[in-house]
């Protein structure tokens, strides 16, 4: 977008014979190339550090009252306690901790290409795709779990971003409209 405004800013600001120059083209060209550039070199959102549940925060259908086992309508077991995020211009990687479960530790590339993780899903680990892209703030990602003894996978998007409170939401959603959106609270550094 950037760039084609800054074309379009050039077009409007040149006189009519201009247009027609080499010179001028060339400096279009290098005006969409050097805003190309900035816009792919900005760094996302760092989200590193350890994130708690904010208790009371987790709503949508895929949720269970008393968060046992199930997940709800969407299958994946409670929300995490906790989250630990490490991050990099190029990758995340989150841990789920939970009170009753071994940790989750799931990658995320920043560049559209699958990564594969193994996924806790209640309470054993299953083979998992994903697929992660950022749209502005948020980081969407495309979640496949590969159950044993289903023979279809199951899909899930799920989407991080942080609210105007600082707070980190994190939903997932399947195909069916079951979703949990949970807010994390960040830990301060002492």
């Amino acid at each position: 977008m950037q760039r084609c405004l800054a074309v379009v800013a050039l077009v409007v600001a040149a006189p009519g014979r201009l247009l027609t120059t080499p010179r001028f083209w060339a400096v279009c060209c290098g005006v969409v190339i050097v805003a190309g550039t900035l816009e792919a070199a900005q760094t996302p959102p760092n989200r590193s550090g350890t994130w708690t549940t904010v208790r009371g925060s987790s709503e949508g259908r895929g949720n269970r009252s008393d968060n046992q086992l199930g997940g709800g309508g969407l299958r994946i077991g409670p929300a995490p306690a906790s989250l630990v995020i490490a991050q990099d211009a190029r990758t995340m990687t989150v841990v789920e901790r939970y009170s009753s479960w071994p940790d989750n530790k799931v990658e995320y590339r920043f560049d559209s290409q699958m990564v594969r993780n193994p996924f806790l899903m209640t309470p054993n680990f299953v083979p998992s795709e994903v697929t992660s892209r950022w749209e502005k703030d948020k980081l969407v990602s495309a979640i496949v779990l590969f159950v044993p003894g289903q023979s279809e996978p199951r899909r899930y998007q799920q989407t991080m971003w942080l609210d105007t409170k600082g707070f980190l939401l994190v939903r997932i959603e399947d195909s069916s409209s079951n979703s949990r959106t949970v807010s994390f609270r960040k830990q301060e550094v002492r």
